[in-house]
């Protein structure tokens, strides 16, 4: 693959235009979606339907005895407590993949939870789904009043959904166990150890995941970014200070200026350090007491979260091919790998990293898995209607948030 055209977020953004259309809008901007057609309508390399399975310039060796296992949760926004999109308990679908099924739900606003063999979604109309992850029969459907949604985690058995006014907590079979009012706009839900974490504003909560009684609030009058929940600390960072708070109490352990960042993008959390993105580079702390291990400063990042895998740091560069690639203990460039066009952030399996590009006027989506050890590309393929989002891995899975599930072809 050659670097032949470089496109940042912004260019991507300028061109992709609307998602409304398919129902892709609203996932996480941090993983993004999108959709689009060529001029005249067609997905170069047939299969419109399942997705052009065909592996240019590269000879797919795998095969795919079945059945189909679906083992794995993604039971919130960045997979776990830590953020660090990776997971060693699947390793994902080990060749091209084609459409299992999929819903017409409308405009999805929040990036799926699966859980229990569950798809939980959420739309702009306030409503919430849970489709059965293998046949993808409706279970049931909620209405969620007036109040916008914005993010919704799967956890044990219950299912955490973040709107404008309140955070519910309801059973796998469709009832409310509680709901914490009083509060403008939970932009996200974070659940670990039996405490839901959520933020509005300048407020972080902490609240009993069972009862949803309140633990501890606390305010930063700067703002703070989704938190990240490791060590027995909440991490959280605006755009001069990285904050830890006791996960129990909600005391202050530390703050630390670090690099500087214009937006209040999450941190990573991987075996003792912090990852994120502080102007445009990388910063490693560690979580004990927000020192510097390291800052690498050989490209220009994106402010999204890292992903974190098998000391690995994956990081969006701004404006040319990637994503990067970060030794995640000395800092040390690992090399980018090297995929034409923009890319979403990517999803660490077993081994294998799963990446995205998305569609836009001069590119088609496509869909890369690649050896997170040789950075050989395994397989890759144009995905059907050029979705372009970060998937939720499963084992021999792929789930998008349409919603929408993937097999092996």
């Amino acid at each position: 693959m050659t670097d032949q055209r470089q496109w940042s977020r912004r260019q991507w953004l300028a061109t992709a235009g609307s998602t409304a259309a398919v129902g892709l809008a609203g996932c996480s901007s941090d993983d993004g979606s999108t959709d689009g057609t060529d001029d005249d309508g067609s997905t170069p390399g047939g299969n419109r339907g399942n997705g052009d399975t065909s592996n240019p310039g590269e000879t797919n060796t795998q095969s795919f005895e079945g059945p189909v296992t679906a083992d794995g949760e993604w039971p919130m926004r960045y997979l776990d407590a830590g953020n660090t999109r990776a997971t060693e308990a699947v390793s994902g679908p080990p060749v091209p993949v084609q459409e299992r099924w999929s819903k017409d739900v409308g405009d999805t606003v929040a990036r799926p939870a699966v859980s229990g063999k569950t798809v939980y979604i959420a739309t702009k109309e306030n409503s919430c789904y849970a489709f059965d992850l293998l046949s993808g029969d409706q279970r049931w459907e909620r209405s969620m009043g007036n109040g916008r949604v914005y993010d919704i985690a799967a956890i044990g058995d219950r299912i955490y959904v973040a709107q404008q006014g309140s955070v519910t907590a309801l059973t796998k079979d469709n009832s409310v166990e509680w709901t914490f009012e009083d509060i403008t706009s939970p932009a996200d839900v974070l659940v670990s150890d039996g405490t839901v974490y959520t933020r509005s504003g300048k407020t972080l909560y902490a609240r009993d995941a069972a009862s949803g009684d309140e633990l501890w609030t606390t305010t930063v009058d700067t703002g703070q970014s989704r938190p990240a929940v490791a060590g027995g600390s909440v991490l959280t960072k605006d755009q001069q200070y990285l904050r830890a708070f006791d996960a129990e109490t909600g005391d202050q352990r530390y703050q630390v200026e670090h690099g500087g960042s214009i937006a209040l993008n999450s941190v990573s959390v991987a075996d003792g350090t912090a990852y994120f993105m502080a102007d445009t580079n990388i910063e490693a702390r560690s979580i004990e007491d927000g020192s510097l291990e390291w800052r690498w400063t050989d490209g220009a990042a994106e402010e999204t979260p890292p992903t974190v895998a098998d000391g690995v740091v994956y990081a969006n560069p701004h404006g040319r091919t990637g994503p990067y690639r970060i030794d995640a203990e000395t800092g040390e460039n690992l090399g980018a790998i090297d995929i034409d066009g923009y890319t979403m952030p990517p999803v660490v399996a077993d081994g294998t990293v799963f990446v995205s590009r998305p569609w836009t006027r001069e590119t088609n989506a496509r869909l890369y898995a690649i050896d997170a050890e040789t950075n050989a590309v395994k397989w890759e393929m144009q995905p059907p209607d050029k979705l372009g989002q970060t998937p939720i891995v499963l084992e021999d899975l792929l789930v998008y948030g349409v919603p929408s599930v993937f097999e092996p072809a």
